[in-house]
């Protein structure tokens, strides 16, 4: 009886190990690939859950792409990836979404919050406005900077606060656009969440018929009327589930997210010590303008850049930074490669955009403790990305072939086997 009791621990030891997470999966010519190093890639439950098909395919793609990643510089070459340089745009490019999702999993908001976005979406409100634009406002804009559009701004705000004009006369004479002269307003009605989140705000906090001083939006500086107020009435009433409207806000509707973003970049600007030179910025622009293409509709490359002088636009902590400076940060993301500057706007969003990226990815490296696994991350993406090229490089080269077969004449020259009788339906 001892007897036949040890033959079947033995029996059922042997079950475990072939069952278990040691068994080997794939092989790589000599080297195994074991269970336990595909739980490492997708969770146990979920891996165990996919029908038999799925899981070879998933072993199938995991072992093509270790093999892959671990090819030299010059093999992975050939597909137009670049270890050093994938990996560095990778990187930062991740370290931006993270503290861009840490930030918005960070956002409160309040009762009283959803409590004055749920009346704004039940207001119909009706405004009298009047734009100064500058040389870097959204859309057609005026040749003047900031400064001088504030301070003319003001000017007519304060000759319409003293009586001197009305917002007619006042529209008549510094209307910007003609067809907003003719009609004698730029908005009329507007809807909550149409404009940036500031003038919302200060909108439907307003009284009505009351002159709201200059106000600032990526268009330019506002002088704004609210004409009237209309509540919507009973049949007209937006039902609103307020656990919705919250994860909507959250999500980033109505700009609470992005003003949330916008003050957290004002602390790591003086925590870092950063500033840019606006005078500076419009010399630059200038010397952009007389680039050929830059004020048509496809605009020039960033690299263009390097055209203009060398100049210096900012600082951080004490270092000069320049605009070669800037060019050679936007290689550093992949979001660059297809952005183009055609006026004033983008330009400048593009430079405060590469100041912020840069800030983001400097205070990631003073609090990593908020970030786990970020390291597993980017070794995962690095070894999709090199995946992706290569199958793209390969149906580029072979279009006629179909995915399928790419793989599998890839598995055969270099040795790559999957066990796939151990996921057949009657393997368990």
């Amino acid at each position: 009886m001892k007897y036949f009791q040890l033959i079947l621990i033995v029996v059922f030891g042997l079950f475990v190990a072939c069952t278990g997470s040691d068994v080997i999966v794939a092989t790589i010519q000599s080297e195994k690939i074991h269970l336990s190093e595909i739980y490492q890639s997708i969770d146990e439950t979920a891996f165990r859950a996919l029908p038999p098909s799925q899981k070879t395919a998933f072993v199938r793609k995991y072992a093509i792409q270790k093999h892959l990643s671990a090819n030299p510089q010059n093999e992975l070459a050939k597909i137009g990836f670049f270890v050093k340089e994938e990996k560095n745009r990778l990187r930062r490019d991740l370290i931006v979404e993270k503290v861009e999702k840490y930030l918005a999993n960070n956002l409160e908001i309040s009762d009283s919050t959803l409590a004055f976005i749920s009346n704004a979406l039940n207001t119909d409100i009706y405004v009298k406005v009047l734009t100064v634009t500058h040389r870097f406002s959204f859309g057609k804009a005026q040749e003047r900077t900031k400064t001088e559009a504030l301070k003319k701004a003001e000017k007519i705000y304060m000759r319409m606060q003293s009586g001197e004009l009305t917002f007619e006369e006042a529209m008549s004479i510094y209307g910007e656009s003609q067809v907003s002269k003719i009609k004698g307003n730029e908005m009329g009605q507007i809807y909550f969440g149409y404009m940036s989140k500031n003038f919302n705000d200060v909108v439907w906090s307003a009284p009505q018929e009351k002159l709201l001083e200059p106000l600032e939006s990526p268009m330019g500086y506002h002088i704004i009327i609210v004409d009237h107020k209309i509540p919507k009435m009973k049949e007209k009433r937006i039902e609103i589930d307020q656990n919705k409207l919250k994860e909507e806000v959250q999500k980033g509707k109505y700009g609470y997210r992005e003003e949330n973003f916008t003050k957290f970049l004002d602390t790591i600007y003086l925590k870092y010590d950063a500033s840019l030179n606006q005078a500076e910025l419009y010399n630059v622009w200038d010397s952009i303008q007389k680039i050929d293409g830059v004020n048509s509709m496809s605009g020039i490359p960033v690299s263009m850049l390097t055209e203009v002088d060398n100049k210096v636009i900012g600082k951080i902590g004490g270092k000069e930074i320049t605009l070669d400076w800037l060019v050679n940060e936007t290689n550093n993301y992949s979001f660059y490669a297809n952005v183009s500057i055609n006026n004033g706007f983008s330009f400048n969003k593009l430079i405060n955009d590469i100041f912020a990226r840069h800030l983001l990815v400097q205070w990631y490296a003073d609090n990593k403790d908020h970030f786990p696994e970020f390291d597993v991350t980017i070794k995962r993406k690095t070894v999709n990305k090199i995946y992706r090229l290569f199958l793209e490089k390969m149906e580029e080269l072979q279009p006629d072939i179909s995915r399928d077969v790419i793989l599998n004449r890839f598995m055969l020259k270099h040795g790559i086997v999957v066990n796939s009788a151990l996921f057949a339906e009657n393997a368990n």
